[in-house]
């Protein structure tokens, strides 16, 4: 026998390991051996050359051309932005809130029952961990929502009276705090077994959540109904683009007016009481979650999702009453995607920024530092290179040249992330002071016959709601009155299964002039029939 062959067969066979290591665990702790400060231990492996310095990202490199931070704060920025963000979470059960275990490691961060802890669910400890996996599968018990997402809601001053809109609305947490703040942000009593209990004094105001893609759309209605379970009945999920969310106030036809017509009887009214106008951004504010912005971010994408953000923004102020709120927010630091969109709506003169400061007391956010709005910034290229205001580029982009409109900028909201352990966050307030101007256009001759315009998102026959013929589906007197039922039967006869939606809600669906321009998605909550009533007569 060969004595390398005998010397394998006195050997035990070895254990094969069934646990794979993922090839960066181990070079990381390979480029670990070899920092400098092991240098005295013989285990140390050699390295050839030290590591070069790492080249900063476009991003680093733009904040640091953009200098809207000082120098000192810059490097704190960039090792926070560098760190899991921790774990928001909003409760809005009774049962959760009375269960909730006292800990060290959970930090409140704002008004009541708004908490934050570390990402890690290793760092929990053992109380919080068993009520987090028993709140976290209980439906509507816990909102996960990030504390910056918080804030624009919390700026709006939601009442129960108010017609709510959220023209960008998925995933769907905005509009989940604003149809608890409807409800006085009560805590709710969770899990529901029996909607048509009545436990709180349902409001008179409602919530209508907007989304483009239907696929998002359905995701938002999914969330709303397992979220929001009852409460839903003040809620409605529609699918349009936002830059042309119909007005269910104006006609659907155009009648043609006039010279001598003034101009305030072509003007339709305005619906909507509060608007959250949370545009699609660049996402550099979401860094923290997301790690790959650090290589796909550059400067054109706020450049190029600009007139598109002012086109959205311009719309909700459009739907605005005289006299109510908007909040136009980003997940951005680019000062194209913030600052000069609100300078392009102050221009237009339809609306006023609102200081944030006395918003934020009134809401019990007094410990949340936040910054001024910027009155200076530079258009720069994927190259940093200052652009030309000459270019065929928006002129809008650049900072406004009325003194009195770039003092007003400073009353915006910029919340930077080493500030509060948050991500990156822009809000402004807006009042609507005066009506957009109506354009009248005389045609002097009859236009050619054109072809007929494509519609955006086509209304499905099945997303349409008819009334039910017994508004009384179980036969319940002490049901609530402020509820109408509807069901998917186009001629309103009883089903099996039908939807609950507030009296108020259900009149801006279907009773107002322009409610059949509506894409309606979902609305209310669904519910089953009690089978033992019988049938309403046709």
């Amino acid at each position: 026998m060969n004595v390398a062959s005998s010397r394998y067969a006195e050997e035990p066979p070895r254990r094969r390991c069934r646990r794979c290591r993922s090839k960066s665990v181990v070079r990381a702790r390979k480029n670990k051996k070899r920092r400098p400060d092991h240098q005295d231990d013989p285990h140390v492996l050699p390295h050839p050359r030290a590591f070069p310095p790492r080249p900063p990202t476009l991003f680093e490199a733009y904040v640091a051309t953009q200098n809207f931070l000082p120098r000192h704060e810059q490097a704190a920025l960039f090792q926070c932005l560098r760190t899991p963000l921790p774990l928001h979470f909003r409760i809005r059960s009774q049962r959760a809130w009375d269960t909730f275990p006292p800990t060290a490691r959970v930090r409140a961060t704002g008004p009541p029952a708004c908490f934050a802890v570390a990402a890690d669910p290793c760092e929990w400890d053992a109380p919080f961990r068993a009520w987090w996996h028993l709140q976290s599968r209980t439906p509507g018990a816990l909102s996960r929502q990030e504390l910056v997402s918080l804030v624009p809601v919390w700026l709006l001053g939601v009442e129960s009276h108010h017609a709510v809109l959220d023209l960008c609305a998925s995933p769907g947490s905005k509009t989940t705090q604003a149809v608890d703040a409807l409800y006085g942000n009560a805590m709710v009593d969770t899990p529901a077994t029996n909607h048509n209990q009545k436990s709180q004094t349902r409001p008179t105001g409602f919530c209508v959540a907007n989304e483009i893609d239907a696929k998002r759309a359905y995701i938002l209605a999914h969330r709303c109904r397992e979220t929001l379970q009852d409460r839903g009945a003040s809620v409605a999920v529609t699918c349009h683009n936002a830059t042309k969310f119909p007005n269910v106030l104006a006609p659907l036809v155009k009648e043609p007016k006039n010279a001598s017509s003034s101009s305030s009887s072509l003007r339709p009214a305005q619906p909507y009481d509060r608007i959250i106008c949370d545009v699609p951004c660049s996402g550099d504010g979401t860094l923290r979650k997301d790690s790959k912005v650090w290589h796909t971010w550059h400067p054109s994408y706020g450049m190029e999702l600009h007139p598109l953000q002012v086109r959205v923004a311009k719309r909700g102020l459009a739907l605005l009453k005289r006299g109510g709120i908007m909040t136009y927010s980003t997940c951005s630091f680019h000062p194209l995607e913030n600052e000069a969109v609100v300078a392009a709506l102050l221009a237009t003169g339809c609306g006023q920024l609102v200081s944030a400061a006395p918003l934020l007391e009134r809401a019990n956010v007094r410990s949340l530092y936040h910054r001024s709005g910027l009155t200076q910034w530079k258009v720069l290229d994927d190259d940093l290179k200052e652009m030309d205001p000459t270019t065929d580029a928006p002129s809008t982009l650049w900072p406004p040249t009325d003194p009195h409109i770039a003092q007003e900028l400073t009353k915006c909201v910029r919340l930077v992330p080493h500030d509060n352990d948050t991500g990156g966050f822009f809000i402004a307030v807006l009042q609507k002071v005066a009506d957009f101007p109506v354009v009248v256009v005389r045609q002097t001759a009859r236009p050619a016959a054109a072809a007929p315009a494509k519609l955006v998102t086509p209304p499905a026959s099945h997303h349409q709601l008819s009334r039910m013929d017994h508004d009384d589906p179980n036969g319940d007197d002490d049901d609530d009155d402020n509820l109408v039922h509807f069901t998917r039967s186009p001629t309103g006869a009883q089903c099996s299964t039908y939807y609950a939606v507030s009296a108020n809600l259900a009149a801006h669906l279907k009773e107002q002039v322009g409610s059949a321009k509506l894409n309606l998605v979902y609305a209310g909550f669904k519910n089953k029939r009690n089978k033992k009533l019988a049938p309403a007569a046709s």
